[in-house]
């Protein structure tokens, strides 16, 4: 394998070399990166609460002044709204852009710190692309907090590879944004500096006084975050689990560095007060935000989260067995290390073999949760043909990984713990051993030890503390409570290689086939997935949706939303659903009432507040609301029924009529709205099938659209329908026809003005399904530009 020679002070000439391979594999997965982001659009739609939120704060509005306030800091608007500044378009289009840039400068940095830790090519491009794809979900989850959350860890690990006084300041900045950004990553992040910190500083009172804080906080801290759901399994073992991977982390011995302790205390905690004070400023002079709302709000809503978003994820019986085995053997490796067992040759192959295994298991749960977004690639059927399915879902991956990512720092856990009271020339020269004399692991050479503890140090702290991320619902924090698992992966096979090539020369060539063979699968599943997204993107359908750009989704899916956004900008004045789905109001270009800040707008609101958004619906001219039932089952035990807003979805409001998992309400007192985008079958109306034996009169009702109708397809039917512009009121005969294009003869109907059009389908109607078919329509040259659901329920 390729190797780079990675000292602490590299020169400008040799950081820009190391940083144009990871550039140059992050553009090579561009194309994967982009059909992935515009073929998704998740359900749960933070996508359209963010969009909502950073629609308020261009507007002028303060997110941090009302009764409902938003639990994101001023970070990540001032990031937003600068790329919106810089023409991104504040919508969907432009925050799946802005997640494609997110993720794949986190791959890039990520690449280039494994390149300066390992100083291997091959290994930083492994990692990088391995990260690429547990990074997906983010990616198909654009507006999120967690890609900012991400890229700043990435760079707090950057800024210690070379520990000094200024890599304390970068430290601190980064923690301070993440503190105004998501307050519990800033909680981490300080937790992790204070371990980094303790490897940086001189032996001393100061530095043992903050290790053990630092360590008693990280013990204590699993408790506290959980404490409302202790009695249950999963945040139980959680708990457990992070509270011994944190002891541990503590009791091991990590060889101080040689920088003063007050200096280094001062620099990082200053740094951090003012970069908290400048971005305060900033978002107050920029954006109009109040300078203290988000120090005095950003901490009650979290507080509430567990109430509101605890979803706790199914658990096996047996799976607290699997996280208490990797403690117990990490206490055995421990305990082993600590007699010089390991320094042996049988305990070098014991340490190899654990490496080698935590590297397997890393990539098998990483590749099984991206397999399961993507079943049709041919990578993932050969993937599949191993059966290499792992029994627990991939949020026990940190539980497992934690406990043992201590083995990052077993190349330097041999050597004997100076005096501790000995602050002499002599004691620090002999702290700073090159990596080279390791007899278990080499590190690279000219490389300090100090650089080499701080940055391995900063890694597996942030790898065990990041696992309570997935608290109290995992979703996308999986991937950030995960993400330095698959580092650690990437460092492990590093080590691994040293040792096999320091102790076995001939077993050198052997790990470079395996070590290529690996590189080579990244490529092929990178090439599969391209290719297995580039082809869902062909044969999927336009959103064709206010700011959707070039999103395309599911046929069926398609005529869903469309069918709720176009209803709702026919016949309502504001935009009420739940439990939330703002990207409807968006599309439908309807405000919401009383906008709300959260991710989950009306559980946030208390029922005082609930009851004026009920006084401003029943005030509206016109209302038609709706509700997803799949949103709702989600939220079962959040209480969110026995709310005032509950209420008057569920008791108050009448159904109108349902497509897929979309119900559309209206008030008591008002008039039917007159529904659009929709078929509906005239004399079969409440029947799950169409009857076949007679003639079938459709209604298609469209909405105005700056488009010509020249023919359309019934659900399995391909036929063409003569259509006359003359006299539309007259029925159009359909027939069967077996090119799905329309019949150039025909007059086309322009759709200028909101109409109805009658088919009459005389063909056979057997296969035919109101509850899941759509009618496809088609222009004069026979391109389709759109899918209108075929209605079977009504009310």
């Amino acid at each position: 394998m390729n190797r780079l020679p990675t000292p602490t002070d590299l020169s400008i000439k040799r950081r820009i070399s190391a940083c144009s391979v990871p550039i140059a594999v992050a553009l090579a997965c561009l194309p994967a990166a982009y059909y992935l982001a515009f073929t998704t659009l998740m359900d749960y739609d933070d996508e359209g609460h963010q969009l909502q939120m950073l629609s308020a704060v261009l507007k002028g509005v303060d997110l941090y002044a009302g009764p409902v306030r938003c639990f994101y800091g001023p970070v990540l608007f001032l990031w937003q709204s600068t790329w919106a500044a810089l023409g991104m378009p504040v919508s969907h289009a432009g925050f799946h852009w802005l997640a494609i840039f997110e993720n794949l400068t986190t791959a890039t940095l990520i690449g280039y710190a494994v390149l300066r830790v390992t100083g291997r090519i091959v290994i930083a491009i492994i990692a990088e692309i391995f990260c690429l794809v547990h990074l997906a979900a983010l990616i198909g989850g654009p507006g999120h907090a967690q890609g900012l959350v991400c890229l700043m860890m990435v760079i707090m690990v950057i800024s210690l590879i070379t520990p000094s006084p200024s890599a304390a300041r970068w430290a601190g900045a980064c923690a301070a944004i993440l503190i105004l950004c998501k307050i519990n990553s800033g909680v981490f992040a300080i937790l992790e500096l204070g371990f980094v910190y303790s490897v940086m500083m001189r032996p001393g009172p100061v530095r043992s006084t903050l290790l053990f804080a630092s360590t008693l906080t990280g013990i204590a801290l699993p408790v506290v975050l959980m404490r409302p759901h202790l009695a249950l399994e999963a945040p139980l073992v959680i708990s457990v689990i992070g509270g011994l991977a944190m002891l541990g982390l503590s009791v091991m011995y990590m060889p101080p560095g040689d920088l003063r302790p007050v200096r280094l205390i001062v620099t990082g905690v200053g740094c951090s007060i003012a970069v908290v004070g400048l971005i305060l400023v900033v978002s107050w002079l920029t954006l109009g935000l109040s300078p203290t709302g988000p120090l005095l709000n950003i901490f009650a809503p979290q507080r509430m989260a567990p109430q509101w978003f605890w979803l706790p994820d199914s658990t096996h019986p047996m799976t607290p067995i699997l996280p208490l085995a990797t403690t117990l053997l990490s206490m055995i490796l421990w305990t082993a290390h600590r007699r010089k067992w390991l320094s042996r040759p049988a305990g070098i192959w014991v340490l190899n073999a654990t490496r080698v295994t935590l590297i397997v298991i890393v990539g098998i749960y990483v590749l099984w949760y991206f397999d399961m977004r993507n079943p049709e690639s041919e990578f993932f059927r050969f993937w599949r043909r191993l059966a290499l399915r792992p029994p627990y879902g991939p949020q026990v991956l940190p539980m497992i990984i934690g406990p043992l990512s201590w083995l990052l720092l077993a190349p330097r856990l041999h050597a004997e713990p100076p005096n501790r009271g000995d602050d002499s020339e002599a004691t620090r020269s002999a702290s700073s051993t090159p990596a080279n004399h390791d007899p278990v692991a080499p590190a690279p050479p000219n490389q300090s030890r100090q650089s080499f503890d701080a940055a391995r140090v900063m890694i597996v702290a942030v790898t065990v503390i990041n696992a309570l991320y997935i608290y109290p619902v995992s979703g996308p924090h999986l991937q950030v409570s995960t993400l330095f698992c698959v580092i650690v992966a990437a460092i492990l096979l590093h080590d691994t290689y040293d040792s096999l090539a320091a102790h076995w020369p001939r077993s050198k060539p052997i790990c470079s086939w395996i070590t290529a063979t690996i590189l080579l699968m990244m490529g092929w599943l990178t090439a599969s997935f391209t290719a297995t997204r580039v082809t869902m993107y062909d044969r999927e359908y336009p959103l064709a949706l206010k700011g959707s750009g070039a999103i395309r989704l599911s046929e069926e899916r398609v005529a869903e939303l469309q069918w709720v956004a176009y209803n709702l900008r026919a016949n309502s004045s504001i935009a009420l659903g739940a439990p939330g789905r703002p990207s409807i109001g968006i599309w439908a270009n309807l405000d919401t009432p009383r906008p709300s800040f959260g991710n989950c707008p009306w559980l946030w609101f208390p029922d005082s507040e609930q009851e004026k958004v009920i006084d401003e619906c029943d005030r509206s001219q016109r209302l038609l609301a709706f509700i997803n039932h799949q949103d709702l089952n989600g939220l079962q035990g959040t209480g969110f029924k026995e709310t005032p807003l509950g209420h008057y979805f569920i008791d108050d409001l009448r159904p109108v009529a349902q497509y897929q998992s979309f119900r559309l309400l209206r008030r008591p007192g008002d008039a039917a709205p007159r529904l659009t985008w929709q078929g509906v079958w005239q004399s079969a109306i409440n029947e799950s099938r169409v009857d076949s034996a007679t003639p079938q009169m459709l209604l298609l009702r469209l909405p105005a659209l700056p488009r010509q109708l020249a023919g359309v397809t019934i659900g399995p039917l391909n036929g063409t329908a003569r259509f006359d512009s003359r006299d539309p009121s007259r029925p159009i005969t359909f027939q069967l026809n077996d090119r799905p294009a329309p019949d150039p003869t025909a007059q086309p109907i322009s759709l200028t003005a909101s109409q109805t059009i009658k088919l009459l389908v005389a063909c056979d109607t057997s296969g035919i399904h109101p509850d899941r078919d759509v009618v496809r329509l088609f222009d004069p040259e026979g391109r389709q530009f759109g899918s209108v659901p075929v209605i079977a329920i009504k009310y």
